[in-house]
């Protein structure tokens, strides 16, 4: 209803129900195209949906695998890994002697 005001009598209230039953015809043919749409289209846009995360996922799987496969960075992460391995192990059997010497 436009304004509680504007209806005065009979006719104004029919002319106010039949603007409304307007524009509840004119939303539903809306509601039923957008329907129609969805039901002809759901398995492209299903798809396509898909399709992008999967492209998102490959692509950053792709990055880090060109990445790796190259020699100098692989030599590059060996070489740290064994720096870490071989400090952490001198670190541990230096706590192993100081734990063992306190008890004795």
């Amino acid at each position: 209803m436009k304004n509680s005001n504007q209806i005065h009598n009979l006719d104004t209230l029919e002319k106010e129900i039949f603007r409304q039953q307007l524009i509840s015809k004119k939303t539903s043919r809306q509601l039923e195209d957008d329907l129609d749409f969805f039901r002809d289209n759901f398995f492209s846009l299903a798809r396509n949906s898909v399709k992008k995360e999967r492209k998102k996922e490959e692509d950053n799987s792709s990055f880090f695998e060109h990445i790796f496969k190259n020699d100098h960075v692989r030599q590059a992460v060996d070489s740290i890994t064994g720096r870490i391995t071989d400090h952490a192990s001198e670190a541990i059997s230096r706590l192993i002697d100081r734990l063992f010497q306190k008890h004795k």
